[in-house]
């Protein structure tokens, strides 16, 4: 989603990301071309339930932290300033440390993550012009996976879903009715990327545009 992603640049990633490259076998092409970073809260995540993943998909904990540039550790008082800027939206623990750690970075880095939440998070917190796909960065990379990425984690997808994110919030900046998930489920196609840490099912955003209207006229009286 950012042309301006180039090898050498700082990216974030979180615990589907990291996972999704071993898979993928594309793992030493991202960290060999970028300066690859994460929180400590998504390697450990990388070893929970990994007895439930296939084999390519387990990681070992000491090859991954060397081939990291970095595993960052987060203070809760990092996890109460992201709390207030990012509201209602649930984050998973990683995902959670890992924005808590990028409100405090400064000069230029991107964020990796297929997690709906997360997305949620970084359109509210007006990052929408550091998100980048793991497909952009293979491709800005040079390199060609050897298995196909998952639907998550292409550019198009993250597109798609970037641009409800900024629907629903600003439904909800407006004061109509808030973004409601009640008991509307739906199954993504095509997956979430979630490689275990999540069932798969997702709440659909309804804004309620006729309530808004009804009170905005009601006001207007």
């Amino acid at each position: 989603m950012n042309e301006s992603v180039r090898p050498g640049v700082v990216v974030l990633v979180d615990t589907n990301v990291i996972i999704e490259a071993h898979r993928t076998a594309a793992w030493a092409a991202l960290v060999g071309a970028y300066g690859v970073e994460t929180v400590e809260d998504c390697v450990t995540e990388t070893q929970t339930g990994y007895q439930q993943r296939p084999q390519e998909q387990w990681i070992d904990v000491a090859v991954l932290r060397d081939s990291l540039a970095a595993a960052h550790e987060v203070a809760d008082r990092e996890r109460a300033e992201l709390a207030v800027r990012v509201g209602s939206i649930a984050l998973d623990r990683g995902e959670e440390s890992l924005w808590a750690h990028a409100l405090g970075r400064s000069g230029a880095w991107f964020f990796s993550s297929p997690d709906r939440a997360s997305l949620r998070a970084d359109v509210r917190l007006g990052f929408r012009e550091r998100l980048v796909s793991v497909e952009e960065l293979l491709d800005s990379a040079g390199h060609r996976p050897r298995l196909a990425l998952e639907r998550a984690y292409t550019k198009k997808w993250m597109s798609g879903v970037v641009g409800q994110m900024v629907v629903a919030e600003t439904g909800s900046a407006v004061g109509a009715a808030d973004v409601s998930y009640g008991n509307d489920w739906r199954r993504f196609d095509g997956g979430e990327g979630s490689n275990g840490f999540s069932n798969g099912l997702h709440r659909r955003p309804v804004v309620v545009a006729a309530i808004a209207s009804a009170r905005l006229r009601r006001w207007a009286c």
